[in-house]
């Protein structure tokens, strides 16, 4: 399923007046007629500049802190954009990180279309706190996203990186520990708001 940036501004523009979020501004603002803006006008929106983003997440109900994500928006600029765009103006409450069409980490999609290509593998992913794009092969990203928490070179070449975690990988550390062998998970893991800091 294809949704045009129009068509995903109307479903947020939705969501945020069922919940009464009226001070909503669009993303799209720079664009002169926000119904026929591309993906590729957003994304040039981003080119040559970086972004902080933010997940509150919730464990088994109860805070468990902030993880803020710092994006390489000049070397990524078209993966940002679309990260942008999720994190602070799309669906919110994923039970996987980016998988909101399905909630079961099977799903997503991305603002292009279904996928999109690997932008380029020009960043490593040499540490823990990397941001990267899942993905089921090449050019077949689009939504999810995973954190690492070691080095994972063996992705290289395989998964572009698109950022970094400055701050909260005691968060993402205490995900991690409600994880399983099998897959499944100990309690749930929520990520209850996301957005840009102010």
């Amino acid at each position: 399923m294809y949704y045009s940036l129009s068509t995903w501004r109307r479903k947020i523009l939705q969501l945020k007046q069922r919940d009464g979020q009226s001070d909503y501004v669009s993303p799209l603002h720079s664009c002169p007629n926000p119904s026929s803006c591309s993906g590729q006008e957003f994304s040039r929106k981003f080119e040559g500049s970086s972004h902080r983003v933010y997940s509150e997440v919730e464990i088994a109900g109860k805070p468990a802190g902030r993880i803020e994500m710092g994006l390489f928006g000049n070397t990524v600029p078209k993966t940002v954009a679309m990260i942008v765009y999720l994190i602070a103006y799309g669906e919110r409450h994923w039970k996987e990180g980016g998988d909101f069409t399905l909630g079961d980490g099977r799903g997503g999609e991305s603002m292009y279309g279904q996928d999109f290509a690997d932008e380029n593998f020009k960043l490593k992913h040499t540490g823990p706190g990397f941001l990267s794009m899942a993905n089921a092969g090449p050019d077949t990203n689009g939504s999810q996203f995973f954190i690492t928490t070691v080095t994972t070179g063996w992705l290289d070449g395989k998964h572009v990186v698109f950022g970094t975690v400055p701050s909260g990988m005691d968060v993402v550390y205490k995900m991690e520990a409600e994880g399983r062998q099998s897959g499944t998970h100990k309690s749930k893991v929520f990520i209850a708001d996301s957005g840009e800091p102010l």
